[in-house]
């Protein structure tokens, strides 16, 4: 467990409200730790028939589950989870009626332009906020998370381990691609596209970044026989694994050969935030489905049907 502290000085003022007779007593916590004293409030009732406590929040002081990471990425959620714990001032924890929140944000940046985002609050459940979709969009070794209580108390705010960022992916390489290699519509590509995320420097082999293959030029669109945006089938969004992206089942619906382009390949992109590739022109032929459902006299090349009734 990392950042839990001890409230060495704690001390009490008695308020007395003078219009409905009700008493407040504040109990100050200080810790040389945190220059901020936390506060909890009880308020009063002197009257016998109706005595009761009521307690006006709790104190944060407990941050779990944040051991030194690693392989940490720029614009990649982090690999590990913090969680973030309430206790009363009596040191119970975690205060498992909490309806409060924790917000996050960079307490220290080695880039005063990085920014931190995913879900920057969480609300408790079950006494701990569990914060699991966080990222830095740069580079740096030395950043600072600070964890702060959004109850109507006040509380010691908590700050992570030093966390080191590395590069995120720059650019994307292609490994192999079904370009230049005759297609059929509606059928998986006889080679499947393989990619590779870099740095400026390396492969990102850290990365688990997710990568999205989409058709760039497609010269079915205005088919005559077949008009309309020419789908990519398959799956088409992948996560990387030690930065290599290897897709197994990607197809083109549609056929690109004979439709009267000077170009009568498509061509994919595959991206990455801003990185992004393209390939070359991939041929695709129309498929025994396109034979039988299109009229003889708007056949595409390669696709004659055999009857001509």
């Amino acid at each position: 467990m990392y950042g839990c502290r001890s409230v060495p000085n704690v001390s009490a003022m008695l308020y007395e409200n003078q219009t409905n007779y009700m008493y407040t007593l504040t109990f100050t916590l200080s810790s040389p730790y945190n220059p901020s004293p936390a506060t909890v409030q009880v308020k009063l009732n002197p009257r016998v028939q109706s005595l009761k406590f009521q307690s006006s929040g709790a104190v944060c002081t407990c941050v779990t589950q944040c051991a030194s990471p690693v392989n940490l990425i720029a614009l990649e959620y982090f690999t590990f989870s913090f969680q973030i714990q309430a206790s009363d001032c009596s040191g119970k924890s975690p205060l498992t009626q909490m309806q409060s929140s924790v917000g996050v944000a960079i307490q220290s940046s080695p880039d005063p332009n990085s920014q931190l985002f995913g879900t920057t609050q969480v609300a408790f459940v079950d006494g701990t906020a569990t914060f699991d979709q966080l990222y830095v969009d740069k580079k740096g070794d030395g950043y600072l998370l600070e964890f702060n209580y959004l109850g109507n108390s006040k509380a010691f705010s908590i700050k992570s381990p030093a966390l080191c960022i590395q590069e995120g992916v720059t650019s994307i390489k292609l490994l192999s691609t079904p370009e230049k290699v005759n297609q059929t519509a509606g059928i998986p590509f006889t080679i499947q596209p393989k990619v590779q995320l870099m740095t400026s420097t390396s492969v990102a082999y850290g990365s688990r970044g997710f990568v999205t293959a989409s058709i760039n030029f497609d010269p079915g669109a205005k088919s005559v026989q077949n008009p309309g945006t020419s789908q990519l089938l398959g799956t088409t969004i992948l996560q990387s694994n030690l930065g290599t992206v290897t897709f197994t089942d990607l197809a083109i619906n549609k056929a690109s050969v004979g439709q009267g382009y000077i170009n009568s390949g498509f061509t994919l992109t595959f991206a990455y935030f801003s990185a992004t590739v393209q390939t070359g022109s991939i041929p695709v032929y129309p498929n025994i489905w396109t034979k039988l459902l299109v009229p003889y006299n708007k056949q595409p090349v390669g696709g004659r049907s055999t009857n001509k009734s």
